[in-house]
């Protein structure tokens, strides 16, 4: 990064805690989504907010930052690893493949299989097992429960 990226980029970033919506934070994401739309630091900065969306279960909210990181650098937004280590791009399209299911909306939990199939089959994504089952599973293994079910 160059420094007022970086600056930016830790002021934006949502850490457990934090208020989300505090000045400073919705500032300084504007600021990088302004100046820097195609940055990988901007990018991983939507995929933790699309990431907080999906855990208060904001599907409106997560499909607005998916759609963010889809108009931006298209390389960028498929290759994003979070500082925690989660491949974004399969965890949020699989989870938006769930709630489309789950909606009704299966023309658009068909387009988002058939790229979790070419472009993520061996990536890994958050299973959301509780207990001591695995909690983590490759995106293949993922669509095949989805499949399962249906």
């Amino acid at each position: 990064f160059d420094e007022e990226l970086g600056d930016l980029y830790q002021r934006a970033r949502l850490r457990r805690g934090d208020d989300p919506e505090s000045e400073e934070r919705k500032t300084a994401f504007a600021e990088m989504l302004e100046k820097y739309p195609d940055a990988y630091a901007t990018a991983m900065v939507l995929s933790e907010r699309a990431f907080v969306a999906m855990w208060s279960r904001d599907v409106k909210g997560v499909e607005t930052y998916y759609n963010m990181l889809r108009e931006g650098d298209i390389e960028v937004a498929t290759n994003i690893v979070t500082d925690r280590g989660v491949e974004a791009m399969p965890n949020i399209e699989l989870y938006l493949t769930r709630q489309y299911l789950r909606g009704g909306r299966e023309e658009e939990a068909g387009v988002l299989i058939e790229s979790l199939e070419s472009n993520y089959a061996d990536s890994l994504v958050f299973s959301g097992r509780r207990g001591r089952g695995r909690r983590w599973t490759t995106v293949s293994d993922a669509l095949d429960q989805i499949n399962s079910l249906n």
